[in-house]
């Protein structure tokens, strides 16, 4: 079945969408931003101290930018024990999971898959490349927000990411979103989406309407989202989830695109 191009968000300027993470004081207050991180990867104050000592520099610009804290929980002092790290730290790229595993397969699969972390001369940042017809991230999620967010840079090659949603009628749907595709088109279970990236070459904002798109392809209503796969070829700077659409300046640093 063909069905009208679903929007699929690529505006000019730059917002956002978070999930999560909390930056905010009272609980469930207003103008609190809730996302959850997927890249980077955001440890949790409990992590191993010489993991915090690897990861703590990256998490400096946040702390600085984001005077508000993350959560009403805080690392107190116990009977017995020191306080422990208060801030949340992001994992360098080259150490997400989802990274390394993606490397181990690359190095089975040759014939020019590679996946890698480069600095990326727009953005001025570390970045993943991923080239290759084979090569993928694969990161499991479980995330209940509505939107999802990339920063993906065209290469001027094929590109495809599929995103897996579970639905109201406990069904596994599949969005695969491609620019290798004109028309959008919906079976049973799968619906394929045409990406527009335009004629230049650059970073895009991708903004993706999980509740809309589930609700337009499969007539059922969205519930959760069990993983996302980032095929070859593009580099990588955020992926996260959002409860609702945010402006860029709302994100914590780790996540923003103007810096």
């Amino acid at each position: 079945m063909e069905i009208p191009e679903p929007s699929l968000s690529l505006p000019s300027t730059l917002s956002s969408t978070p999930s999560l993470l909390r930056i905010g004081q009272g609980s469930f207050s207003p103008g609190d931003v809730y996302v959850e991180c997927v890249l980077p990867k955001v440890l949790t104050k409990e992590r191993e101290p010489e993991l915090l000592q690897r990861s703590g520099n990256m998490s400096k610009g946040w702390k600085a930018k984001k005077e508000t804290s993350l959560s009403p929980e805080s690392s107190d002092e116990s009977a017995g024990g020191s306080a422990g790290p208060t801030e949340m730290v992001v994992l360098p790229l080259a150490e997400h999971p989802a990274f390394l595993h993606a490397q181990e397969e690359c190095r089975c699969l040759l014939n020019g898959n590679d996946v890698r972390v480069l600095e990326d001369e727009t953005v001025q940042e570390g970045v993943v490349q991923v080239l290759g017809t084979d090569a993928e991230l694969v990161f499991p999620v479980r995330s209940i927000f509505r939107y999802l967010v990339l920063f993906v840079k065209n290469l001027e090659l094929f590109l495809e990411f599929q995103v897996q949603v579970l639905d109201d009628t406990q069904t596994y749907r599949q969005f695969a979103v491609t620019n290798a595709r004109s028309l959008a088109r919906v079976d049973l279970s799968t619906c394929q989406l045409p990406l527009s990236f335009g004629s230049q070459p650059g970073w895009r904002y991708l903004c993706m309407d999980l509740q809309e798109l589930t609700r337009q392809a499969f007539g059922t209503r969205h519930v959760t989202t069990t993983e996302v796969r980032v095929g070859g070829n593009c580099r990588l700077l955020r992926v996260f989830f959002q409860d609702e659409r945010y402006a860029d300046a709302d994100l914590p640093a780790h996540l923003t695109f103007l810096g």
